[in-house]
C-alpha cells in the first residue's frame, strides 16, 4: 500500500516545478511521514483523549458487547487455560512468587491520595489506626466475658455491688428485652 501511494505522490510531485528530480526520492519518505503521522493521531491521540474523558457512557455503552464477548471467549480461554497448565507442569518451572504490599507503601499512597483529594482528610487517620492494630495485645482490644457486666436497661436498679457507672468499673453491657429478643451495647 505504501508502495502504491509513494508512486502516485511521485506522478503528483513530478508536475510541480522544481520537484521533478527529487520526486521519486522524497514520495516515499513523505508517504511514511503521513502514515506515522495518521497512525499517531487517530490510532494514539485521539483515543487516549478520549479515554481521559469521563468514561461512564462508553462503559454504559461497551458493557453489553463485552459481557457477550467474555461468555463467547469462555470455551477457548477455558482450553487455552488448561494446554498452559498442562505445559508448566511438564517443565521445571516455579510460579512467580506473589508480590506482597508493605504497610509503608499503603501510608504513601494514602498519604498521595490525600493529597490528590481521593480521601477525606480524616481516612488516613482511620487507616493508619488499622495498620497498627496488630501492634495492640488482644486484652486491649477485648474483655474477657467473666469482666463484663451485664446490665438490663430496664431492671429498676444498678447491679448488685457497684456505685456509679464510672469510668473506673469494667465495662457494661447494656440490655434491653424486646417481644423477640434481647438486645445488648457496650459502654
Amino acid at each position: 500500500m505504501g508502495a502504491t501511494l509513494a508512486e502516485r505522490l511521485a506522478a503528483v510531485l513530478g508536475e510541480v516545478p522544481g520537484l521533478q528530480a527529487t520526486a521519486n526520492p522524497l514520495s516515499p519518505g513523505l508517504v511514511v511521514v503521513g502514515i506515522t503521522g495518521l497512525s499517531l493521531v487517530v490510532g494514539e491521540l485521539a483515543l487516549k483523549r478520549r479515554g481521559l474523558a469521563p468514561p461512564e457512557g462508553i462503559a454504559a455503552v461497551l458493557a453489553g458487547p463485552m459481557q457477550a464477548l467474555a461468555r463467547l471467549a469462555r470455551p477457548p480461554v477455558a482450553v487455552l487455560g488448561a494446554c498452559t497448565e498442562a505445559v508448566l507442569r511438564l517443565l521445571p518451572v516455579k510460579p512467580a512468587p506473589v508480590v506482597a504490599i508493605s504497610e509503608e507503601e499503603v501510608r504513601i499512597l494514602v498519604r498521595e491520595g490525600t493529597r490528590a483529594g481521593v480521601f477525606h482528610p480524616i481516612e488516613p487517620a482511620i487507616i493508619e489506626g488499622v495498620l497498627a492494630l496488630h501492634r495492640l495485645p488482644v486484652r486491649h482490644l477485648m474483655t474477657p466475658r467473666a469482666k463484663v457486666i451485664r446490665v438490663n436497661v430496664d431492671a429498676p436498679t444498678r447491679p448488685s455491688g457497684t456505685r456509679s457507672w464510672s469510668a473506673a468499673t469494667p465495662p457494661f453491657q447494656f440490655m434491653r428485652a424486646t417481644a423477640t429478643a434481647w438486645w445488648a451495647w457496650s459502654r
